[in-house]
């Protein structure tokens, strides 16, 4: 525990601090008032009007209305203590992923491979990536912590075997959906080793779908409860998610690349490119 906490305490130092510095164009041209029109239908009764947008956002409108209510600026413009407080729910669930991890590793792997846990951990602590995605008033990093812990919640339940794991890892990837939808991926994987454990040892079939549904039946429960849209109206909300994910995949922007501008093919060597910016000098290190 005392590693998982000094982990915590390293997350949080590199986090915390002129949270009111910066703040990101989709906080501040939609998030804002995406959450704002979330709070006020949920003030009035009208549940179905908490769907704001297709992302869904759900986790993060809830987390950071709830604090600017505290404060009363939940209808005040934008300030340097309404974006902090808006940065405050990813700053804790990003600081959180490491000992998090930490600590779902080491039961995931044994004690004795408590260095190697602990290694992943400081990694993801202080890569600057995710320090920064950390200090941003943007859905990417509450989903990324909320997922990787959902993955290795179901892991450690499938090898104990054990449906409270199951549950806990529902829960986790449930509310890494409402905040982002491309955690619903990560179901596929889940369910996907799953067939593979099967396959492998029949002799554990009843109990690892057993383990599997219960990861399934908790995500979904934690999406009802905690988006009231999809409670009232489940169908026309999924209709709106899947409408708003069509248009997101077949709109056109412009695309930069080595200095071209315009509407064109991505090629391959953009992916190179990209990984190896994306690649900080911490995970490259001998």
């Amino acid at each position: 525990m005392a590693i998982a906490l000094g982990l915590l305490a390293l997350s949080l130092v590199l986090r915390l601090g002129q949270l009111d510095a910066t703040m990101n164009v989709d906080g501040y041209q939609h998030w804002q008032d995406r959450i704002r029109a979330f709070w006020h239908a949920l003030e009035r009764g009208d549940r179905a009007a908490t769907y704001r947008t297709h992302h869904p956002g759900v986790t993060f409108m809830w987390l950071t209305g709830a604090l600017w209510k505290l404060f009363g600026l939940l209808d005040a413009p934008i300030g340097p203590l309404k974006l902090a407080l808006a940065k405050i729910p990813v700053v804790v669930v990003g600081a959180a992923l490491a000992p998090v991890m930490f600590l779902l590793l080491r039961r995931l792997l044994g004690h004795g491979h408590v260095r190697g846990a602990l290694l992943a951990g400081a990694i993801v602590a202080t890569e600057p990536l995710l320090v920064a995605s950390s200090r941003a008033m943007h859905l990417d990093m509450l989903q990324t912590s909320l997922t990787w812990c959902a993955v290795l919640s179901s892991l450690v339940a499938l090898k104990e075997l054990r449906f409270v794991w199951a549950g806990l890892s529902g829960l986790l990837l449930g509310l890494a959906i409402l905040t982002k939808l491309p955690a619903a991926g990560f179901a596929l994987g889940i369910a996907l080793w799953t067939a593979v454990l099967v396959f492998t040892n029949r002799s554990l079939r009843l109990r690892a779908v057993g383990i599997l549904a219960t990861i399934a039946a908790s995500a979904c429960l934690t999406c009802l409860v905690y988006w009231p849209a999809l409670l009232v109206e489940p169908v026309g909300t999924c209709e709106r998610v899947l409408s708003g994910l069509s248009h997101e995949m077949h709109k056109s922007s412009p695309f930069m690349y080595l200095g071209q501008v315009g509407q064109m093919a991505v090629p391959p060597s953009y992916y190179g490119w990209t990984v190896t910016l994306l690649t900080s000098p911490v995970t490259v290190q001998p």
